[in-house]
């Protein structure tokens, strides 16, 4: 299971503002193939109607494997949050995964998600999940090292004698490994590296006489299209699903052009000429449902756009916006918070201070009625956070003894773990003094500590 939702998305090479599907809360349990997506890095990537550039997409996911017990946070440094509104987005993720299970699948792991500030740290965690050993990941690095000197060598000679010299190393992970490569260069919009790649693994698999079964299977496996209107129409006929011809149409909306349908036009022109009538029919019926598909995504794009801001007028209108907040807390998700950011820092760059001062205000109360509907783990650290002295960190475990548990102790520690590395040092004396109290409650010392403000360095 996954769920979509539509996004603001800002292209990094020409600036263009359009909106993307992406995925927020990726459940793995029962889909084998959503894993392997994930993993090759093909979810929640972008191509730019304007440039045709191919991004990542800046939003935090939940990664859910049940069969395992992982529950999988990764909040891009790139939102630039604070980590008591990290936090609040994790509560919520959470939560909306908590309710999409049965009420006998909601169990302690998942109120304390492992967190993660680089994507690559969590594929490592998916991995060593999967029984992949250090000498298993020391065999990839070998393979990388020598993917790395082919790339890198220029004599003919010398890539020759180094693809003969190392044949035994051509397996389906040195393969997948390029592919793997390919995909994270076309995703980050460095198409020329991308591609380059998709002909190393060819011109590899040629000279060393084997590989060429591996890759038509790692293809396959991943579903591996090439951005091309003749792949695009390829794939969009042999679709199996609704929701596979659904996805095949966003990701390649912006091949979409006169002259795909000018081509595909012909094409039926030519079928017709040639008197086949199923054929002809065939590529009618496709041609119509691209373009209902198409007019539905764009509908859908514009509708969520407009819902936000109509959602932010209301909010920035309301008399009363606690209450207005209250009354529409579940329309608060994502891609509301990001433009109502976006409109903060417009407002910043028009010199408008008023109007940076009442939408920062808004942003503050939502956050603050968000912070409420948090797992009360999550809530109770950030009260503790901002508590900031030792005796109110006391009173307020004092009030809070059913949550004090190892579970809360665990997922301070990853926090602990996501400031330093996010460089946000000046939090850890407070860290610290709550984890003091807290293992002091958890050992039965309930003896009050010796007040005092906590001193964190401005």
């Amino acid at each position: 299971m996954a769920t979509q939702q539509v996004v603001p998305a800002v292209c990094p090479k020409c600036g263009t503002q359009y909106t993307a599907p992406a995925l927020s809360l990726i459940d793995v349990t029962n889909d084998p193939a959503l894993k392997q997506a994930f993993m090759q890095g093909q979810l929640n990537v972008a191509q730019c109607p304007n440039c045709g550039t191919v991004h990542p997409l800046n939003v935090p996911i939940l990664y859910h494997d049940a069969e395992k017990e992982l529950a999988l946070v990764f909040v891009p440094n790139s939102m630039g949050i604070a980590h008591t509104d990290e936090q609040k987005i994790i509560g919520r993720l959470t939560t909306q995964l908590m309710n999409s299970l049965p009420p006998e699948k909601r169990k302690g792991y998942l109120l304390n998600p492992r967190i993660f500030i680089s994507m690559e740290n969590l594929y490592k965690a998916i991995l060593a999940a999967d029984g992949i050993t250090e000498e298993m990941i020391a065999a990839q690095q070998s393979k990388m090292k020598l993917i790395d000197q082919l790339l890198h060598t220029r004599d003919e000679a010398t890539v020759k004698k180094l693809i003969e010299d190392n044949k035994d190393q051509f397996d389906y992970q040195f393969f997948e490994i390029i592919t793997s490569l390919a995909l994270q260069a076309l995703q980050s919009g460095d198409e020329v590296s991308g591609q380059t790649l998709l002909g190393f693994r060819q011109f590899v698999a040629q000279a060393a006489g084997t590989g060429a079964e591996h890759i038509a299977a790692i293809d396959e496996k991943i579903g591996l299209r090439a951005l091309s209107p003749e792949s695009l129409l390829d794939s969009l006929r042999q679709a199996k699903t609704d929701e596979e011809f659904k996805t095949l149409i966003a990701e390649g909306k912006p091949l979409l052009t006169y002259e795909f349908f000018q081509s595909l036009t012909q094409k039926i022109e030519a079928a017709n000429a040639a008197g086949d009538t199923a054929e002809t029919e065939a590529l009618q019926s496709l041609r119509s449902r691209i373009m209902e598909t198409s007019a539905a995504l764009d509908k859908e794009a514009r509708a969520a756009l407009e819902n936000a801001g109509n959602l932010l007028d209301g909010l920035f209108q309301a008399e009363d916006p606690d209450q207005f907040i209250a009354e529409n807390i579940e329309k608060f998700d994502e891609p509301f918070l990001t433009i109502l950011v976006a409109n903060i820092q417009e407002a910043e760059k028009a010199g408008r201070k008023d109007i940076v001062e009442k939408l920062g205000d808004l942003y503050n109360r939502l956050m603050a009625a968000l912070q409420a509907n948090l797992p009360p783990e999550m809530r109770l650290l950030n009260e503790l956070i901002a508590a900031n002295a030792g005796d109110r960190i006391a009173q307020k475990l004092a009030e809070n003894k059913e949550l004090v548990t190892p579970a809360l102790l665990e997922l301070l520690g990853a926090l602990r773990t996501d400031i330093i590395a996010r460089g946000e040092g000046t939090l850890i004396p407070v860290l610290d003094e709550i984890k003091r109290q807290i293992e002091a409650m958890l050992n039965g010392n309930d003896s009050p500590p010796a007040g005092g403000r906590i001193l964190i360095a401005r």
